[in-house]
């Protein structure tokens, strides 16, 4: 080996001991990153507090969500899932199945719901009993199947909708500020206060939280008054908080997702208590609007109770 072959060795043993350093510097630098970032998701981006009021933000961001309800009491059991869009439409549909046993009759009815900013309506979609008919036969509920009826209420507004979205999390479209601007209210007037109940962790190192959230009923109405009006829905769900005194409170158990920060759902203390599940966050499923061919439900009801 000539003087030129092993100065050139030697510069290529000098640059493969460079490139072999860098390619470690790099290395351990994307996993020092990799770490910080992982800690930083863990341990501040999913740390409770940041997940229950991340929720809050969430819900009024959210163009559309599912829920399902479920309720149980002696002789009765009911199951029904919604589908409610928060945005433009400003629209909820629900299927509902009920189940009783009265006396040892069996009723089972099916039916579906549409609640709009101002009505509520619903139709039976199928209905069977354990009951005879005059004749002996089964009962026949055709004329009363598939005809929609305004249920009607007493209040100015739809009661459906509002219930899908005026919840202890409140659901629609807000801007940055304008949402913060109610939470801040919600936190500093102390409307909810919450414990850590219960951690679930998936292999992944997912947390679900369950908090124990005390609801301060007067408060609380105040901060959801704020979210109405930021709607621009303040004459057709006035809320009157006069009859309420500082110290009522209500409690309820809501388990949150703490990456996604959605709300999974919301749980009354106590048996016989309806369990709300959250789900479907940005369907895009065709909703029902408002038919046009609806009856009076009382005309409804006396069409049902005219089947012998």
């Amino acid at each position: 080996m000539g003087l030129v072959d092993a100065v050139a060795a030697c510069i290529m043993v000098s640059m493969t001991k460079k490139l072999s350093l860098v390619r470690v510097i790099v290395v351990v630098a994307v996993l020092v990153s990799f770490g910080v970032a992982w800690s930083w998701w863990q341990y501040v981006y999913s740390a409770p507090s940041r997940a229950f009021w991340g929720a809050f933000d969430r819900a009024m961001m959210t163009q559309s969500f599912g829920t399902l309800v479920e309720t149980e009491a002696p002789g009765q059991m009911g199951r029904e899932a919604s589908v409610t869009n928060s945005s433009d439409k400003r629209l909820t549909n629900g299927r509902n199945v009920g189940l009783r046993d009265s006396g040892g009759v069996y009723f089972r009815m099916e039916t579906e719901t549409i609640g709009t900013l101002d009505k509520d309506y619903m139709r039976y979609t199928d209905v069977t009993s354990s009951q005879e008919s005059v004749n002996g036969g089964t009962l026949d509920y055709s004329e009363v199947e598939g005809q929609w009826a305004d249920a009607g209420s007493a209040a100015s507004y739809g009661q459906q909708y509002a219930n899908a979205v005026l919840g202890i999390i409140p659901f629609g479209v807000l801007s940055h500020d304008d949402r913060w601007d109610v939470i801040s209210r919600m936190r500093d007037s102390n409307a909810l206060t919450y414990e850590l109940k219960d951690t679930q962790t998936d292999r992944w190192g997912r947390k679900t939280y369950t908090f124990e959230t005390t609801i301060h009923l007067k408060a609380y109405l105040d901060s959801l008054k704020e979210f109405i009006n930021k709607q621009g829905m303040s004459k057709r769900y006035p809320i009157d908080t006069s009859g309420y005194s500082e110290n009522q409170t209500a409690v309820v158990d809501l388990t949150i997702d703490s990456w996604s920060r959605q709300l999974r759902s919301m749980a009354y203390p106590g048996e016989g208590q309806p369990l709300n599940m959250y789900a479907g966050y940005g369907s895009r499923q065709k909703l029902l609007e408002a038919p046009k061919d609806a009856i009076d439900f009382r005309e409804l009801q006396t069409r049902l109770s005219k089947v012998r």
